[in-house]
């Protein structure tokens, strides 16, 4: 394991990850890249709060749950004995939540929602596609996710 940088007790930095140590429980705990993700990074830097950071992996989820191939299981049988739920069930229920956010926030921050909390894209990269300043992106990106905290009511 190649060190880059100095290695702290909270914090170690290894190959270009930035490597957090989160506490999974009282006696647990694992390191977490946040530079895998834009939300975690910015959440980390104190740039958004909780409940933004929440919304945004909150619409994340729903929105792989639309995009996630899945292979069907033939064998109705469930071990843990709950009922069968239909994998395209799941689906239509993830895009129609994805329809009343996109209903909710509008379209413009829908497509930064997607590309920046979905789609994991920097700021940079957003900025550069749409032709706007990085300042100016950061401050919409923040009021999206401020606006997608109060449709979770979080």
């Amino acid at each position: 394991m190649f060190i880059i940088s100095c290695m702290t007790s909270k914090r170690q930095i290894i190959e270009n990850r930035l490597l957090i140590l989160t506490p999974l429980d009282k006696s647990r705990s694992a390191y977490k890249n946040v530079l895998e993700c834009p939300l975690d990074y910015s959440f980390h830097k104190k740039h958004i709060n909780k409940s933004q950071h929440e919304a945004g992996i909150k619409f994340r989820i729903a929105y792989e749950k639309t995009t996630r191939s899945t292979t069907p299981s033939y064998n109705l049988i469930r071990i843990d004995g709950s009922s069968h739920t239909d994998i395209t069930q799941k689906k239509v229920e993830a895009i129609q939540d994805l329809i009343k956010i996109q209903q909710f926030l509008g379209k413009r921050q829908y497509y930064l929602a997607v590309r920046y909390c979905a789609e994991a894209y920097t700021i940079k990269i957003i900025a550069t596609d749409m032709k706007v300043s990085r300042n100016r992106l950061s401050g919409s990106i923040k009021s999206m996710l401020n606006d997608l905290a109060g449709y979770y009511g979080l």
